[in-house]
């Protein structure tokens, strides 16, 4: 989920740890996904990802999420 979060809602280190997390996701979903999937199929998931990203709710404390 994308969040749009307000400056300093968040402290550094919670930033940090979120991040290195997010990096080894990314480069984990990346190689398995080069190994499973075609061209074709990453574009129709790139297009549905792009589109699910336009919906945004309500979180809480100021912030928004959006579907993906």
């Amino acid at each position: 989920m994308a969040a749009h979060v307000p400056d300093g809602f968040f402290d550094g280190p919670t930033s940090a740890a979120t991040g290195l997390l997010a990096a080894g996701a990314v480069g984990f979903s990346l190689r398995r996904a080069s190994r499973e999937t075609g061209p074709a199929l990453a574009g129709l998931v790139a297009a549905f990802v792009s589109a699910v990203q336009m919906v945004n709710f309500p979180v809480g404390s100021g912030t928004s999420g959006s579907g993906v």
